[in-house]
């Protein structure tokens, strides 16, 4: 709303100046004025076309640099955009594929004994060992960072 009400402003005050450099013509014409006058007059309409044209000018630059901003805006809200559905589909974390992969043999950490595997959760985990390591061992290469070697894994 307010880039309208600023080439409204500029806009009025181009009409006024036009308008006030036709009353000044107007006056020029007549010929009851002496040279001094006339070429004061002359001076005036000058420097009214001149504000005129610079007002124009700035309309214009604006106008360029509006389009030039909204057009950041624009790419800015679409690399945001990008940026959200990047974050919302990021990668678990080690932590949470372990967890998904024990949860998949039913395995759970008894809270109240620490986090540690207790009874029928412990001979799961003995029972499935093999293909856990299996799953862990390709886990922990897909999330491994590049200062460690698939070997050390």
């Amino acid at each position: 709303m307010r880039k309208k009400d600023a080439e409204r402003t500029i806009n009025i005050e181009v009409r006024e100046k036009n308008t006030e450099v036709k009353v000044l013509k107007t006056q020029l014409k007549s010929r009851q004025m002496n040279d001094a006058e006339r070429s004061e007059l002359n001076t005036r309409i000058t420097i009214l076309l001149t504000v005129i044209d610079e007002q124009k000018k700035l309309l214009k630059i604006s106008k360029e640099r509006r389009k030039s901003l909204e057009e950041k805006v624009a790419s800015s809200r679409k690399l945001l955009d990008t940026l959200k559905a990047e974050r919302d589909s990021a990668e678990s974390s080690l932590v949470a594929d372990i967890e998904l992969l024990l949860k998949i043999f039913a395995i759970k950490h008894a809270a109240y004994y620490g986090g540690d595997c207790n009874g029928v959760f412990c001979r799961r985990l003995v029972g499935n060992a093999a293909e856990i390591v299996e799953q862990l061992r390709a886990i922990t290469k897909s999330k491994k960072d590049d200062s460690c070697e698939d070997s050390e894994i």
